[in-house]
């Protein structure tokens, strides 16, 4: 009897031990992040952030700046490029530095690719309700979809690599297919009858997550910061963008609405 009773003490320990050693490796997941990661993604924010505003004072009449127009065109992709390929550096370094904890990468990207389609759905219905323009396929769905795509690429970059170079020239060289199917939006190639406030397909954009991961592979192979990197400047501007990129998700979601209401605040106070 007082063996079992030892036996299941020393199982009850071993089991808590376990426990307490899968939190530790969480906290030091959590708390090893890479300052310059984040920097960069809450510098993507801030210009995502302007950009939006810009597109709401033009929707609303209060500047006569043509927004499709090549110049803001070029600086939305601009900023979706920069923003896009941090998410494949972050996806390269979440991947391998889980993997050298020796936890299961696969499925906690996974699963954070399902939850951030749930978040992507509530901007679908969200926007059906309140725009003439309804977000079916934006940024937000892109990188759900690129959390899930890059889990059987992510273990070997330069795979990774080849392929999104080859989707750039894919969508570079090949003629639009104008598919009038509705469920090939996603892919790039349905015929787009109205102008969506946000769409990001696959083609081209899963090609620049892809890219970013090679490259997260060559600024942190096996996900180890490469030797010369200096530690976080104590500065008061680094460390509000490195804030912004820690929420980048919040921000996203919170943004255009707070933004709007600013607007229509704009609009009434100058009529």
């Amino acid at each position: 009897m007082a063996d079992k009773i030892s036996e299941a003490a020393a199982q009850s320990k071993g089991g808590t031990a376990s426990t307490s050693k899968g939190r530790v490796q969480q906290e030091s997941l959590r708390s090893s992040r890479y300052w310059e990661i984040d920097c960069l993604r809450g510098l993507s924010i801030v210009a995502m952030v302007i950009y939006h505003e810009i597109w709401n004072l033009s929707f609303f009449g209060l500047v006569d700046w043509y927004i499709p127009g090549p110049g803001f065109q070029a600086a939305a992709r601009s900023i979706g490029t920069s923003f896009l390929t941090i998410v494949g550096i972050s996806l390269y370094i979440s991947f391998h530095r889980r993997q050298l904890a020796g936890q299961d990468p696969r499925r906690r990207l996974a699963l954070r690719g399902l939850k951030l389609l749930l978040w992507a759905a509530v901007v679908t219905s969200v926007t059906v309700f309140f725009l003439d323009n309804p977000v079916y396929f934006g940024i937000l769905h892109l990188i759900s979809a690129a959390s899930l795509l890059s889990i059987p690429v992510l273990p070997s970059p330069k795979i990774a690599g080849i392929l999104g170079l080859l989707i750039l020239v894919c969508d570079f060289a090949a003629p639009p297919l104008n598919a009038a199917s509705p469920w090939l939006l996603p892919l790039g190639v349905a015929r787009v009858r109205y102008a969506m406030a946000d769409y990001y397909p696959l083609v081209p954009w899963l090609g620049v997550v892809y890219i970013g991961i090679y490259v997260g592979s060559l600024a942190y192979p096996l996900a180890a910061r490469r030797a010369g990197v200096r530690m976080q400047p104590d500065s008061y501007a680094v460390s509000t963008l490195v804030a912004l990129g820690r929420r980048s998700l919040v921000i996203y979601l919170a943004h255009q609405p707070i933004l709007l209401a600013l607007t229509l605040l704009i609009r009434e106070a100058i009529k």
